[in-house]
């Protein structure tokens, strides 16, 4: 990973979360129902004052605070014209976000347990997706309670604090490639040069 959206759409790309996983079953008694695949946005492709109006279940990944440390920065490997190369990283940034999860609420039980069905998916493609527990940080998580009831009527709402951990690399511009360039002119380029 070498940007915090990298995680994002690894974990989204994830068979769990896309509803093609084998494992995924709608339920127990229908062997091979696969589970509805989870819509997901990040930042402000689905602005806050649109989530009431989503048709759940959908995850909405918001940036937030970041963190940085220098606690063993791992190099970054990348494949530059045809060579596997090392990119030295300097440090890491543990990149804050606020992962927000939602259901369809009902009267009863059913829609924590949706949740919770909904949650393991989520913390299972984070895992496999992003290779190990040590790429990230969970930061704990919880429901809204009565101000969500009030914002959220036919949603239950869940929000989750997360870190993916992404190296701190000199890299402008991965797509780049640096060519040298042979001058066989000794003219300025600008016209008005003599």
């Amino acid at each position: 990973m070498l940007f915090p959206t990298d995680a994002y759409e690894l974990v989204h790309a994830d068979p769990r979360l896309a509803g093609s996983s084998p494992n995924s079953i709608a339920q127990p008694q229908q062997a091979g129902a696969q589970l509805v695949p989870v819509k997901h946005y990040y930042g402000s492709q689905l602005p806050e004052s649109e989530w009431p109006k989503t048709a759940p279940p959908f995850i909405v990944w918001v940036p937030g605070r970041d963190a940085f440390d220098a606690n063993t920065p791992k190099g970054v490997k990348e494949i530059r014209g045809g060579r596997l190369i090392e990119i030295d990283s300097t440090e890491r940034v543990q990149a804050g976000h606020t992962v927000h999860l939602f259901v369809a609420r009902t009267k009863d039980l059913a829609c924590y347990r949706a949740m919770y069905a909904l949650l393991c998916r989520f913390r299972m493609a984070m895992r496999y997706a992003l290779n190990t527990t040590a790429n990230y940080r969970t930061d704990g998580g919880g429901f809204g309670g009565d101000s969500d009831l009030a914002r959220y009527p036919n949603l239950l709402h869940y929000s989750l604090g997360i870190a993916p951990y992404v190296p701190v690399c000199d890299v402008p511009d991965l797509l780049a490639e640096v060519e040298s360039v042979s001058i066989v002119s000794s003219r300025g380029i600008d016209p008005g040069e003599g």
